[in-house]
């Protein structure tokens, strides 16, 4: 069965744990982290890929170098918020 999934969801969660562990004055509780992430997903665009046809890592690579500037904007201001 075909599996879509968010690249966006899983690189912005790398992206998030990356940005935390150079920052000790955040919260990095679960429920934080979550809020977070929903925060930036909000800001981003939809890029569903089917799981069992693409390789994975070549596609969130391509996704995390191409709108790097971005997400790190959205989850410089999202931890800033929370």
């Amino acid at each position: 069965m075909e599996e879509q999934k968010n690249i966006f969801e899983d690189v912005v969660k790398d992206v998030i744990k990356r940005t935390l562990s150079l920052r000790f004055d955040i919260c990095r509780c679960d429920i934080c982290k979550k809020r977070m992430l929903e925060i930036v997903l909000d800001k981003l665009p939809k890029f569903f890929i089917n799981t069992n046809q693409f390789r994975y890592d070549d596609v969130f690579n391509n996704v995390r170098n191409r709108y790097f500037k971005k997400i790190m904007e959205e989850t410089t201001a999202a931890i800033n918020y929370i």
